[in-house]
């Protein structure tokens, strides 16, 4: 054989070796390429990562949510207490009854002849009645769930002093009120229902989270403190 077809012999000998490499080649690539974004993309993974994203978000704040929780039912009720049963019965009126007398004494101090009949005050300028939402017993009440059940490194017993403070303010604040409408009643007779309702409501719905938020940077800094003392 000559030595040409020697070489046509060879060349045609090589040639179907590097197809097939190649294409085996080419499978090994696809192949791996495959296993790649497979292994890049674990069925699942996304949802179980959410998952477990919330679960420890909800094991992180489970302390507020617990708050809030028990904060949110107990004053439900206690609203649903006084609304059905406490505004209705004679110890509540006995009460408005008090806070007309310490009204009035206000008054006569400030030179007024305020006289008291039940939870009404007159005088020779102006009368007004107490009733219910006038009296500052659901501010308080918020004021105190909030402060007893308040996630924060305070013991039961500091926080009774607060409370007793914070509630009696809250009470000094509706004196002030019930005073402030008898002269709104005597000098700005058209802006009477809009104080009452609207200002004055709406100072009441403020009040005890002010007070509280103030009681709740005061115990942060106590229940810190008193971890850095003890480590």
């Amino acid at each position: 054989m000559s030595r040409s077809g020697k070489r046509k012999e060879q060349r045609k000998s090589r040639l179907p070796s590097r197809d097939s490499s190649g294409r085996a080649s080419s499978r090994e690539h696809a192949d791996a390429g495959s296993s790649t974004s497979r292994g890049g993309r674990t069925p699942g993974g996304g949802s179980a990562g959410k998952r477990g994203a919330r679960q420890s978000w909800f094991s992180a704040n489970r302390r507020l949510l617990r708050f809030l929780l028990l904060f949110g039912l107990l004053l439900g009720g206690f609203n649903a207490f006084f609304y059905l049963w406490l505004c209705k019965g004679s110890l509540f009126a006995a009460y408005l009854g008090v806070n007309a007398e310490c009204t009035a004494a206000v008054l006569r101090i400030l030179g007024d002849d305020a006289t008291v009949r039940g939870t009404s005050i007159a005088s020779s300028r102006f009368s007004l009645d107490i009733k219910a939402g006038c009296d500052g017993i659901q501010a308080s009440a918020f004021f105190v769930l909030a402060v007893l059940l308040a996630p924060v490194s305070v013991s039961r017993l500091a926080r009774v002093g607060p409370v007793v403070l914070g509630s009696l303010l809250l009470l000094v604040f509706n004196l002030v009120r019930i005073v402030s409408l008898y002269y709104i009643g005597i000098y700005f007779p058209n802006a009477f229902e809009t104080m009452h309702v609207d200002v004055w409501q709406g100072v009441f719905v403020f009040l005890p989270i002010i007070f509280w938020m103030i009681w709740s940077v005061w115990a942060t800094r106590r229940g810190t403190a008193g971890t850095d003392v003890s480590t």
